[in-house]
């Protein structure tokens, strides 16, 4: 088997294990990329749950940005805020089930749209104590896509996302079907060269 076909084999391996996991909302069925990284949790209420990352005495938009940057080590600056669209509830933000396979229910997890694409966002969790928690953007920045554990709560029943903030520092990863086509791409390239020779 000549080097070509090898790669070409390899690609299309790469391709098939793009991520397999979505929603389904009223515009039909979207990927939502790989579950986002949880990197820590806080009452917004009680400065103790937060004062290893922040100590000062902002409030709102303010302090989430302050504490988002002590958690990272480095600045942050609030690329927006997404507040709710639930129509049912039009102060709760809608978060779905999320599906992997042949519909079968990825359970334990839910996904959110997100408008900002981030790279770095955290959800206020209305009905929980630890409330606020953040969360680094993996594969898809057009959604968040959670564990429950991770924001304290049991399931989607006791779920009520006030809002997101979302940050800058846009994380791409990019999609293995993305990589096997950039990777086809290049091998035309070097092929046409070498029959023009």
């Amino acid at each position: 088997m000549n080097i070509l076909k090898m790669l070409v084999l390899a690609s299309f391996m790469i391709a098939g294990n793009a991520s397999a996991y979505y929603v389904v909302t009223a515009d039909g069925s979207q990927d939502i990329g790989d579950v986002d990284t949880f990197l820590a949790a806080w009452d917004s209420h009680d400065p103790d749950t937060y004062n290893t990352w922040y100590t000062g005495d902002a409030t709102g938009d303010a302090l989430e940005t302050e504490i988002t940057s002590g958690i990272l080590g480095y600045e942050v600056t609030l690329t927006g805020k997404t507040t709710g669209d639930n129509p049912g509830d039009p102060e709760q933000i809608t978060a779905y089930q999320v599906y992997y396979g042949d519909g079968e229910e990825y359970v334990g997890f839910f996904a959110f749209e997100l408008d900002f694409g981030p790279g770095h966002y955290l959800i206020k969790n209305a009905g929980s104590n630890p409330d606020t928690a953040l969360f680094e953007n993996n594969a898809d920045s057009n959604w968040g896509f959670l564990n429950y554990v991770d924001t304290g709560i049991n399931n989607l029943t006791g779920l009520v996302i006030s809002h997101v903030t979302e940050f800058d520092g846009t994380v791409t990863v990019p999609e293995p079907a993305t990589l096997a086509l950039l990777i086809l791409g290049l091998l035309g390239i070097g092929s046409a060269r070498r029959l023009q020779k």
